[in-house]
C-alpha cells in the first residue's frame, strides 16, 4: 500500500516511521518522470473569494495527481471523510476518474461528506467536475449513514454500502491494559486511583455550541459536588486548536475556563499532547474514567477501549459521555450532522449521553462510583459495532470492486 499524504498527515506519518508515505514533494524519488509540483497542497475556503482563481488551483492540482496515478497505476484508492478544504483526499477522486482507476470512500461519520461532495461547495464547482469527483462506492458506518448520505448528499445509492462498523475503533482494540493504564495516568501527573473526568472541547468564536457545552458540563458537576469528592477534571482541545484561522479561541483556552469555574481540580492536558507531545490522545483517553464530549467519536473511541479493555478491572475502564446539552448543541449537530440530534451509537445506548443539563452529573456520578454500570454500555458496542472486524469488512469491498474493474 501507498499512502500520498499533505500537510499535519504528512509529518505525523513520517514521525510514526510508516513506510511507503509520499508527498507532493518526495513521490518524485519513487516516480522520477513527475513533473515538480509547486502549488498548493489544499484549497481553503478563503481562496473562493476568488472563485476563478480557485477552480484554476483544483486544476492545477489534479493535473499533477493524474500524472502521479498515472505513475504509480494503483489498483485502487482508498479515501477516508473529506474536510472543509479542498486537498488531495477529494481531488484524488476525481484524477482517478479520469485515468481509470476505482477510488472508496470510507466514512467515520454519518452523512458529513465535506469537500466537493457537500452542498456547500456545489454552486462553486462545475456539475462535470463533481460528477468526477463521486468516488466508486462508499463505505458507511451503518445503514443510517446510507440513507443519509443518499438523502442528503444526493450520492446514487448504488455506490453505497454499509460495513457496519467504524474503522477508527478497531485500533483501540486490547489496547487499554493494567501496565498502559498506569503509564498514561503517570505521565498525565494524576495517581492510580483518583477518579479523572475528561472533556474534550474543538470551540470557535463562530460557533458557541462548544462553549455552552463546557459550561453546562462544568456548572452540572459542581452542583453535584463532584469536585470536592475529588473527582479532577481534565480538558483537552483538538490539536487542530493550535490553529487560529476559522476563529478558533487557541490553546488552552479551556483550561482557563474550567479553572474559573470547576470547584475541584483542574488539569491540562492540550500542552502535554499538542505542545510537548510527551502525551498521546489515546493517552488521554487510556487514563480517562468518563471522556466526555459534546458529540465527538473520540467519545466513541473510549468507550471502545474499555469494551476491549484486557486485564482491567470495572472502575479502570474508560468509556466516553456525550453532553447533548444545551440545545445550542443539538442545534449544531443538526446542521453538521445531516440533520441528526443524537449519534446513532449513543441512539442504541453503546454509550451514555444527556440532553438536558440536569441529567448530566447523576450520570457521571453512575459511571464514576458505580462502574459497573459501564458494562451494560460495553455489551451494546461489542455485539452491534463488530470491534476489530471493521477494517477487514473495508479491505473485503476494496478486493470485490477491484475484481469487478
Amino acid at each position: 500500500m501507498e499512502i500520498l499524504a499533505s500537510g499535519p498527515a504528512w509529518s505525523n506519518l513520517t514521525a510514526s516511521r510508516l513506510p511507503h508515505v509520499y508527498s507532493f514533494r518526495t513521490a518524485r524519488e519513487r516516480y522520477p518522470s513527475l513533473p515538480v509540483y509547486a502549488g498548493p497542497e489544499r484549497i481553503e475556503r478563503d481562496d473562493w473569494t476568488r472563485p476563478v482563481r480557485a477552480r484554476r488551483l483544483v486544476e492545477q492540482m489534479v493535473a499533477w495527481l493524474v500524472c502521479y496515478l498515472a505513475e504509480s497505476r494503483p489498483s485502487a484508492i482508498l479515501l477516508t471523510d473529506a474536510t472543509e478544504q479542498l486537498g488531495a483526499d477529494q481531488l484524488l477522486a476525481i484524477a482517478a476518474s479520469r485515468v481509470g482507476i476505482p477510488t472508496v470512500r470510507v466514512r467515520d461519520a454519518w452523512g458529513t461528506a465535506a469537500g466537493v461532495e457537500n452542498r456547500a461547495w456545489r454552486d462553486r464547482l462545475s456539475v462535470a467536475l463533481r460528477r468526477e469527483a463521486l468516488a466508486t462506492r462508499y463505505l458507511e458506518i451503518d445503514e443510517r449513514g446510507v440513507e443519509l448520505s443518499a438523502r442528503r448528499l444526493g450520492i446514487p445509492r448504488n455506490r453505497l454500502r454499509a460495513v457496519r462498523g467504524l474503522y477508527t475503533l478497531d485500533r483501540l482494540v486490547g489496547r487499554a491494559t493494567p501496565a498502559r493504564r498506569a503509564r498514561a495516568r503517570q505521565r498525565i501527573g494524576v495517581g492510580p486511583n483518583e477518579p479523572l473526568v475528561v472533556f474534550f472541547v474543538q470551540p470557535t468564536h463562530r460557533e458557541r455550541a462548544e462553549v455552552e457545552a463546557l459550561d453546562a458540563f462544568v456548572g452540572a458537576m459542581n452542583r453535584a459536588g463532584l469536585g470536592t469528592r475529588g473527582v479532577i477534571l481534565a480538558t483537552q482541545e483538538h490539536p487542530r486548536e493550535a490553529d487560529p484561522a476559522d476563529g478558533r479561541l487557541g490553546l488552552n483556552w479551556a483550561a482557563a475556563r474550567a479553572t474559573a469555574a470547576y470547584d475541584g481540580r483542574v488539569v491540562n492536558f492540550t500542552p502535554l499532547v499538542i505542545g510537548q507531545r510527551t502525551v498521546s490522545f489515546e493517552d488521554t483517553m487510556m487514563a480517562a474514567d468518563v471522556f466526555a464530549s459534546s458529540y465527538s467519536n473520540a467519545s466513541i473511541e473510549a468507550t471502545a477501549l474499555g469494551a476491549s479493555a484486557v486485564g482491567l478491572r470495572p472502575e479502570e475502564c474508560p468509556i466516553g459521555f456525550h453532553t447533548l446539552c444545551p440545545a445550542g448543541v443539538r442545534r449544531t449537530m443538526r446542521t453538521t450532522r445531516a440533520g441528526m440530534t443524537i449519534m446513532p451509537f449513543a441512539a442504541q445506548r453503546a454509550l451514555p449521553y444527556a440532553t438536558r443539563a440536569g441529567d448530566i452529573a447523576p450520570a457521571v456520578a453512575r459511571l464514576l462510583f458505580r462502574p459497573s454500570s459501564r458494562e451494560a454500555h460495553f455489551r451494546v458496542l461489542r455485539r452491534r459495532w463488530h470491534l476489530g472486524a471493521c477494517a477487514d469488512r473495508v479491505l473485503d469491498e476494496v478486493l470485490e470492486l477491484v475484481s469487478q474493474s
